[in-house]
């Protein structure tokens, strides 16, 4: 069953930041992108890295990890770029009174 887990408030994470966050046991990554909030393991699948220190394209929606640039889809979690390959896990993230909730299963 999921379980919407509170993560921060919406006012401290500014358009175009993340958050390293860690939720039942998962280190996750919480970007604020336009006007939309996203959710994704916090963990590159390539090198092991905080996504949540990346660069954060907001017009295509992406993150960039930190280490090597390989780019991920905040809405699929897909591997857009080299050299990582597969996706990572998106999450659902509501806005409710100021408050970012991560949907968890």
């Amino acid at each position: 069953m999921a379980e919407n887990v509170r993560v921060g408030s919406a006012h401290d994470l500014r358009p175009g930041d993340g958050i390293r966050v860690e939720v039942g046991g998962r280190v996750l990554a919480v970007f604020h992108a336009g006007d939309e909030y996203y959710a994704i393991d916090g963990i590159c699948i390539h090198r092991g890295v905080s996504l949540a220190d990346g660069f954060v394209n907001e017009a295509e929606r992406t993150i960039a990890c930190p280490l090597h640039g390989a780019q991920f889809s905040l809405t699929t979690g897909e591997a857009i770029t080299a050299p990582a390959q597969g996706r990572v896990r998106t999450y659902r993230v509501s806005v409710k009174d100021d408050e970012l909730f991560v949907e968890i299963e």
